[in-house]
């Protein structure tokens, strides 16, 4: 715990900022002389041991009200002082800044928290076991499932006056840095499930030994006990009955979705070693099926064509959402990416998120510009005869009017109530009407992947870890990859072979990355463009993180290229000439499904 006089130093040193009084000096920060009145009304709230209800509500209103200036001066200072640091240990006076700047984090653009130098020093896998290690300690085991809610919780525990750790700040990290944080909780959970196994199937061994010495039979286990011996999660599928026999599984074993997933076709013919392929294929193959609006799981919005919830009356079981949650939680922790037609504010409802009008805009635009417009208003909103009330269209075609607030069809709109109703109007359509699908998605998805590393991410770099991007850079790719067996950037038949890439059409393109990879999802466009192109959904990490290999495999011959999407590998015969090289390539990746095609 810091000394009194060390934390009124912090204290005062984020104040002097945060007013704009402190001065710049090569770089460093000199606190005035001149500590206003401000200083001491805070030093009195910690003195005064607020409640952390009450210190986060004045905290909220007191930085409400600083100017712009100011708060670009208290992320300077954040950078600054933590890009110094040369330790992941977190010393008491950079906690005192980075406490205001988790409060301001949602008022200034996030880029401007992100301290870089500070992310490539440290080692953040040792963090992480740190880190990990202190929420143990906190939460007394970390068997109990994490709250959505669990940053809050983390910051106004009892121990988060002494915390340790620059994780429960992941506003300060880039979004490469996140992922890598949430493979390293996929890992630590994945060998805490195999550990586990490994004890099931112990004790499955013993218990084997004290019947035979009591000369008794063991009663027969069934599938899900012997499953449970099982280090791994097996999806046992059929072709044409992926989705049935998926959910089957998945029903059938709740309690493994957190070990390494395995994949195996039966009854179809297939030699495969499933190694990251096979369940890429799946996993992307059952997703599209069960999110087809025929299905009556998601509708397709008219407006903003995303997919959305179905909003009238509950026709399909929640566990059928519940399924499809675990379904996305499992690719989130396999690294796998799917075709998600979902709009931004999906993935900030997914962690629990505070959704607003903005958010609202995503899925209901031409709503939205409606609302924006009651807002704005200059004159009497009453003429415009709205009540808290809508029309929901039913599944029979017809019209009901439904209340947003209790009794809401005989309460008017006015100037002094027209921000409630806008308020009500996004409660409603992002949280009440689809209630019934939401929870038990949700509770699917973090039934699998709810764990701390999770809450580190923005909505935003959810979307990206789970879908990635529209537009890819395919410069970034040919930057990131490597050449094995007698191959070179400079081998007559690799410059044939990107010379061909890049004068492919757009879908081509998208085709070739998933035909090595499996990793691109469908709708995704392309620029071949050589030089930076710039995007607002550019993947974590970028085309350049998937590490495309490319092998000679042989001299010239008829065969068509082949891969090895487990490891990012293209199998290329030297082919004599590029049209050749062309004609090959295109047949292998339009013709890509299934196994055995050479």
């Amino acid at each position: 715990m810091a000394s009194p006089d060390l934390a009124f130093y912090c204290l005062c040193l984020a104040l002097e900022v945060i007013s704009c009084k402190a001065q710049r000096s090569a770089g460093r920060l000199l606190l005035s002389d001149s500590i206003a009145t401000d200083i001491g009304v805070y030093w009195n709230m910690v003195q005064a041991q607020l409640s952390p209800h009450v210190f986060k509500a004045r905290m909220a209103a007191w930085v409400a009200a600083q100017s712009a200036p100011a708060l670009e001066a208290l992320t300077f200072a954040i950078r600054v002082t933590v890009n110094r640091q040369t330790t992941h240990t977190l010393a008491a006076e950079v906690d005192a800044l980075l406490q205001l700047g988790q409060h301001i984090r949602n008022q200034v653009p996030a880029a401007n928290l992100v301290c870089e130098a500070f992310a490539r020093r440290i080692n953040i896998k040792e963090a992480f076991y740190e880190y990990i290690a202190i929420i143990k300690r906190d939460q007394h085991t970390y068997l109990i499932p994490f709250r959505t809610d669990f940053l809050q919780h983390m910051f106004h525990s009892s121990a988060a006056k002494a915390k340790t750790s620059y994780l429960a700040y992941p506003f300060i990290f880039p979004a490469s840095i996140k992922r890598q944080l949430l493979r390293f909780q996929a890992a630590f959970e994945m060998s805490r499930e195999f550990q586990r196994a490994f004890y099931n199937h112990a004790l499955s061994l013993e218990l084997d030994r004290v019947y035979r010495c009591a000369e008794r039979q063991r009663p027969a286990q069934t599938p899900q006990e012997k499953a449970l011996s099982s280090p791994y999660l097996v999806l046992t599928v059929r072709r044409g009955h992926e989705t049935q026999d998926v959910f089957n599984c998945l029903a059938r074993h709740p309690q493994m979705y957190r070990r390494p997933l395995k994949v195996r076709y039966i009854s179809s013919g297939e030699q495969g070693l499933d190694l990251g392929g096979l369940q890429k294929e799946l996993l992307k193959q059952v997703w599209e099926d069960v999110s087809n609006p025929e299905h009556g799981l998601f509708i397709m919005h008219d407006d903003s064509r995303f997919l959305w919830f179905q909003t009238s009356l509950p026709t399909v079981p929640a566990r059928h959402f519940e399924l499809c949650g675990i379904l996305l939680g499992l690719a989130l922790f396999n690294g796998i990416m799917l075709n998600l037609h979902f709009p931004a504010v999906f993935f900030s409802l997914l962690l629990g998120h505070e959704t607003g009008l903005e958010d609202f805009a995503s899925l209901f635009p031409v709503q939205a510009q409606s609302l924006q417009m009651l807002l704005d208003y200059d004159g009497d909103v009453s003429e415009w005869t709205q009540t808290f009330s809508i029309m929901r269209k039913t599944l029979d075609e017809s019209y009901e009017e439904v209340d947003i607030v209790p009794n809401g069809r005989n309460i008017e709109v006015t100037n002094a109530n027209r921000q409630q109703f806008v308020d009500a109007m996004v409660q409603y359509y992002l949280h009440d009407a689809i209630e019934h699908c939401l929870e038990p998605f949700r509770r699917g998805f973090l039934g699998v992947c709810g764990c701390p590393m999770l809450y580190v991410l923005t909505a935003a770099e959810l979307e990206s870890l789970l879908v990635g991007a529209r537009t890819w850079n395919i410069a970034d790719l040919r930057a990131g990859a490597t050449y094995e067996d007698q191959y070179t950037e400079n081998h007559p038949t690799i410059v044939d072979f990107w010379e061909v890439i890049f004068g492919m059409t757009q879908e081509e393109q998208r085709q070739f990355v998933e035909f090595v990879t499996e990793c691109l999802p469908h709708g995704s466009r392309m620029t071949n463009v050589m030089t930076a192109t710039g995007s607002d959904r550019e993947p974590v990490g970028g085309l350049g993180s998937l590490r495309l290999c490319v092998q000679r495999n042989g001299p010239d011959s008829d065969r068509l290229p082949t891969s090895l999407t487990c490891f990012n590998r293209l199998l290329l015969p030297e082919y004599d000439n590029i049209d050749k090289l062309r004609s090959r390539l295109l047949t292998a990746i339009q013709h890509s499904k299934g196994f055995g095609l050479v």
